[in-house]
């Protein structure tokens, strides 16, 4: 995988988000956890994480948090 970029975004119902991975030269969406899996989750670090879980060190840029918390 290109090196990516975690987006978290709200989604239309309150109160649920929802990851996003965007390769960090094109933009490009990579992967989406609502377009994909019609996963949505509870809070923007619960999103987050969960984004994580998808990638490896590898993937992530320096600027990318490694906690959930730190985004």
């Amino acid at each position: 995988m290109a090196r990516v970029r975690i987006e978290v975004r709200s989604l239309p119902e309150p109160g649920l988000w929802a990851w996003e991975l965007r390769e960090v030269d094109s933009g490009r969406l990579v992967a989406s956890s609502w377009l994909e899996e019609w996963a949505a989750f509870a809070s923007p670090a619960a999103a987050y994480a969960a984004a994580l879980e998808r990638l490896s060190p590898d993937d992530l840029t320096p600027e990318v948090p490694r906690r959930p918390d730190a985004a």
